[in-house]
Formats: structure tokens, C-alpha cells, sequence
């Protein structure tokens, strides 16, 4: 009975979308909390052309960048601890 309401009346499968929705943000609000690794690199050729012999030189760099989250909002984190299931009985 339910599942027909679910897929059938468009009141409920909007409802049903906004929920995969919420979830959704959930989820990617839960990465902004995570730290970030970026791996950046470069690399480049010049010549020289103003002597009688062709110089080149070559240099290549590599970066690693990591991004921490400083400050987290207490009423986001409870939501999360909420949502996650982690607060243990009182």
C-alpha cells in the first residue's frame, strides 16, 4: 500500500526526492569536515637563444598541498553526530 503511494502519487515521490536530497547534502557536508590532499605539479623547457650554442634549461616542481578545516560549527556537529548514530545513551 505504501510502496504504490511512494511511487505512484507525486506528492510522494517528491517527498522522496527531497529526502535522497537531504541526505545528499548531508553527505557532502560530511566531506567539507574531512581534511584535503592536493597533488600540484609543473614543469617547463626554456632555450636560451642568444648565445652561438642553444642552452636549455629544464624544471619540473611537485606540490603537495593539505587543507584542515580550522573551525566547526557545535550545532552542525551535533547534527552529524545525530545523523550518524554516534551520541551513546544518556
Amino acid at each position: 500500500m505504501f510502496h504504490r503511494a511512494e511511487t505512484e502519487n507525486p506528492a510522494g515521490v517528491a517527498a522522496r526526492f527531497r529526502v535522497e536530497a537531504a541526505d545528499a547534502d548531508v553527505d557532502a557536508n560530511k566531506g567539507s569536515l574531512l581534511p584535503e590532499v592536493n597533488l600540484v605539479g609543473n614543469a617547463s623547457r626554456n632555450w636560451d637563444q642568444g648565445s652561438t650554442i642553444p642552452d636549455r634549461e629544464d624544471t619540473a616542481q611537485v606540490l603537495v598541498q593539505l587543507s584542515m578545516p580550522l573551525f566547526i560549527s557545535m550545532s552542525f556537529l551535533d547534527v552529524l553526530k545525530l545523523r550518524l548514530g554516534l551520541f551513546g545513551p544518556a
